[in-house]
């Protein structure tokens, strides 16, 4: 069939595919690394153990001189996967999205009608405050901390110690901290706003600079307005 599958199971073809190290947080760290100097980032995250992908991250922050001192292997997990689906003009146009494959994943839509993703939750969903906490001196010699993909970190975001562990950094150390929002829309804090709210409010409360979607600020506030909600924001966290 043509499009994305209709069943679990089916097939679907493709011109081409291409496999690498990619997500927010490892472009940003690459970016950085690139315009700074070889020690100007240090990079925090929750890989899967002995699989295939959990590698190709680990050998691409070697060749990119990223340190890996900060991945960690989680057992009995998959490192994240996101598939993204892209289109040229010589391939025909696929229907609307469908959340259909047994791994049970999330579709976001990347802001165009031609282009969407599949995202497991995968070893991020593990990384806590102790994952945090354990690389307390890179994070206190830093000038900023940057938090990728909040929304898709339960374990941290459940974790109400993180939040004065935050507080001892922006305090004591003077360390700006920044989120950068990710709620897919058929994910659960996409029905609950209340509940998402409640769980992220360690993380909001402490943080300098806010990076969510349209969505996210609705999701947040209540309100499709972008004044109104800047508004409500500033107003709820003052930092």
């Amino acid at each position: 069939p043509e499009g994305y599958p209709t069943r679990p199971g089916d097939v679907v073809t493709s011109c081409s595919y291409h496999v690498t190290a990619g997500g927010t947080a490892m472009n940003l760290a690459t970016i950085l690394q690139n315009l700074l100097s070889k020690d100007a980032v240090f990079l925090v995250s929750c890989i899967g153990e002995g699989d295939v992908f959990a590698d190709l991250i680990m050998n691409k922050c070697r060749e990119r001189m990223l340190p890996t001192q900060g991945l960690h292997r989680i057992a009995d997990a998959k490192t994240r996967l996101v598939i993204v689906f892209t289109e040229n003009e010589n391939e025909p146009k696929r229907p609307q999205r469908r959340n259909t494959l047994p791994m049970e994943p999330t579709t976001r839509g990347c802001g165009r009608s031609d282009r969407e993703m599949i995202a497991t939750a995968g070893a991020p969903a593990a990384m806590d405050a102790i994952c945090i906490s354990k690389h307390w001196n890179e994070i206190a010699d830093s000038r900023v901390l940057f938090f990728s993909g909040v929304g898709t970190l339960p374990a941290l975001e459940e974790d109400r110690s993180i939040t004065g562990l935050l507080t001892r950094v922006r305090e004591t150390r003077r360390v700006k901290i920044g989120l950068d929002m990710i709620v897919h829309g058929d994910q659960e804090g996409a029905s609950d706003p209340s509940g998402l709210k409640r769980r992220l409010e360690p993380l909001l409360s402490t943080a300098h600079w806010l990076m969510p979607s349209e969505m996210e600020v609705q999701l947040l506030t209540g309100t499709e307005l972008p004044d109104e909600a800047a508004s409500q924001l500033l107003s709820r966290y003052k930092n």
